[in-house]
């Protein structure tokens, strides 16, 4: 039988975010330049019940880097990792949030304002837009990585 009641039934905010790709993929760039307004992207899945808004911080980038081995400091091989740029839109490099360092705050809120998704099979998303500048002392040839992190955040309710 159906019954009701006046008690209150909350809903708790779950805010969630899957990025698409493991990879940002910078274009060529030579050490002493940047990207320039080439972007690279990041695409973000809104996966929770709020809208979403997100925090990035990384690493340092080289060659020889991975989970658990970081970069040498050494500005022959090494890319720091305030030289990625990103916001929320196309941009030329110099004109977006720098990203912090993986040890110290996560950074700027990116208002990404992805509405929250009401599909259980398809999930609004929101794109980052990256830029990156190769210090003109990198002398060392070739791919680069390094290890960026996003994380969610509820975005205004109005953004909902």
């Amino acid at each position: 039988t159906l019954a009701t009641t006046t008690n209150d039934v909350n809903l708790l905010s779950f805010t969630a975010i899957d990025i698409l790709s493991a990879n940002i993929a910078y274009a060529p760039t030579a050490p002493g330049d940047d990207t320039g307004s080439t972007n690279a992207t990041s695409t973000a899945l809104n996966v929770g019940n709020t809208g979403l808004d997100q925090e990035v911080f990384g690493s340092d980038m080289c060659n020889q880097f991975s989970a658990t081995t970081t970069c040498p400091v050494s500005s022959t091989s090494t890319i720091p990792a305030n030289q990625q740029q990103f916001a929320s839109s196309t941009f030329g490099y110099g004109a977006a949030f720098a990203l912090n360092l993986s040890t110290t705050s996560p950074g700027p809120e990116l208002e990404l304002n992805v509405p929250k998704t009401t599909s259980t099979t398809l999930f609004n998303e929101g794109v980052t837009y990256w830029g990156i500048a190769v210090p003109a002392s990198i002398n060392l040839a070739g791919s680069y990585s390094g290890l960026n992190t996003f994380t969610a955040v509820p975005s205004e309710p109005q953004d909902w």
